[in-house]
């Protein structure tokens, strides 16, 4: 236990311990984004090579190697919640500097990501090559007048009117549930929980409003919770993305074939009758 009695003996502390994070201004610039770039350096961090020498990662698919981790993993190593990965990962993934796909790892569904290393690099050099990073102006300057650059309207923009990438899952299923119940959620934990399980399945904003709606028609059913309508939300994921092939009898097409040329053969008698051909 450390007994901290004074600010001195906290500064002490502060300088001896390696509970901190490597982390580059230079992501930030890259992603646009706080949590994002934090997201991007940690990244970075475990593509570098371990005390050995060799390399951190060990998850090898479709040629490329990949870091395998859940949400909630994120906020073990850099404190960024559940809630906050899905956003950040998806700005990335926009900026095409990560791609993401659902593997199996230790026996279930999981998160990979893996550096599109030719993008990536594309964007690090601009900003190496251009340190001012701002078409030449220096970072005082860009800075003098803040600008808000986003107004809340039907559709998120920019300034220019420009629609921005949409908010993720977590946060549009949050307005979906909102404006069909009139409640927030107050159970983030488990709502993260529900979340990640759409995202490792993958069930889309339309599929967890059906799962409302379906329920909420169906009188035997209550949906107290925004969790309430989990399970709805993920079959009719799996019926949209495994949908049953319909069965159809072979003998009952070929009666409705032989059913279609006889009455075509009538129709043509009766033409030739009428002398029409």
């Amino acid at each position: 236990m450390i007994n901290l009695e004074n600010f001195a003996d906290f500064l002490a502390w502060e300088r001896a311990t390696e509970d901190t994070i490597d982390f580059k201004k230079t992501y930030v610039d890259i992603a646009g984004d706080l949590i994002a770039g934090l997201m991007l350096s940690q990244i970075i961090y475990w593509h570098l090579p371990n005390k050995q020498g060799g390399s951190k990662l060990r998850v090898k698919k479709d040629g490329y190697t990949w870091i395998a981790k859940g949400h909630a993993d994120w906020y073990e190593e850099i404190r960024v919640t559940e809630w906050q990965a899905p956003r950040a990962l998806k700005i990335l993934e926009d900026k095409k500097i990560i791609e993401k796909k659902i593997h199996r790892f230790n026996g279930s569904p999981t998160m990979h990501i893996r550096i599109i290393e030719k993008n990536f690099l594309s964007a690090i050099s601009k900003l190496v090559n251009d340190p001012n990073g701002n078409e030449g102006k220096t970072r005082n300057q860009t800075s003098e007048r803040p600008e808000t650059l986003t107004e809340t309207t039907s559709e998120t923009t920019n300034k220019e009117g420009k629609i921005l990438p949409p908010m993720g899952l977590y946060e549009n299923c949050l307005a979906i549930h909102k404006a069909k119940k009139g409640k927030s959620v107050v159970n983030k934990d488990a709502y993260s929980r529900m979340i990640s399980k759409f995202e490792a399945i993958g069930v889309t904003e339309a599929d967890y409003s059906a799962a409302i709606d379906a329920m909420d028609a169906d009188p035997r059913y209550t949906g107290t919770q925004p969790t309430s309508y989990e399970s709805w939300a993920i079959n009719i994921a799996k019926e949209r993305l495994y949908p049953k092939p319909t069965k159809r009898k072979q003998g009952h097409d070929m009666a409705k074939t032989f059913e279609g040329a006889i009455k075509l053969a009538r129709e043509m008698d009766r033409k030739i009758e009428q002398g029409l051909l």
